[in-house]
């Protein structure tokens, strides 16, 4: 008699892929190192969001100071820094130059954390102006921290060029040297 549709059976055949278990197993042995590592990374990612928000203050300087040697007009800064949570840098309503730059405020920036405070240094001022010639009358130095952040940012408006610079705070001093070396 014969069986139309039957076939023999042979033996299994090997399989060549993974099976669930040993994908299981690799895949708790990776949220095991992603949980050991997770915890590392935190300083590091508040540190990067620190250095960005002091480089965007330093463009926003430099460009209200390339602003008035441009339009050889002064423009008068303000500093808000009183509620650290929403610390500002603007341009007066005063001032005879820089109308087209807009309020930077550190806490509506892309990427940032809103936990950034700014703090001016005793000898600078709240109120300063880049004069025509992109200078200003006295040092203004500030600085940024965050909760979390292992550093200090210091941003300094050096007398009486007005250059701008950026550094870290090292043993209770701003040092502006290595300025992105951490």
């Amino acid at each position: 008699m014969l069986f139309t549709g039957v076939t023999s059976r042979q033996g299994k055949q090997a399989s060549s892929g993974f099976t669930i278990w040993e994908l299981m197993v690799v895949l708790v042995i990776l949220a095991i190192l992603i949980a050991a590592a997770l915890p590392n990374l935190r300083p590091s990612m508040r540190r990067e969001q620190l250095t960005a928000a002091s480089l965007g203050i330093v463009n926003w300087l430099e460009r209200a100071r390339n602003q008035a040697v441009k339009d050889m007009e002064t423009c008068q800064l303000s500093i808000s820094a009183d509620d650290a949570s929403d610390a500002s840098l603007a341009i007066t309503s005063g001032s005879p130059g820089c109308r087209e730059l807009t309020m930077f405020n550190i806490n509506d920036q892309e990427n940032t954390a809103t936990d950034i405070s700014l703090t001016l240094s005793d000898s600078s001022d709240s109120e300063f102006s880049f004069s025509p010639r992109g200078s200003v009358s006295r040092h203004q130095e500030m600085e940024l921290t965050m909760e979390g952040s292992p550093t200090t940012r210091c941003i300094k408006v050096v007398f009486p060029v007005g250059l701008v610079r950026s550094g870290i705070k090292r043993d209770a001093a701003c040092s502006y040297e290595k300025e992105l070396k951490y």
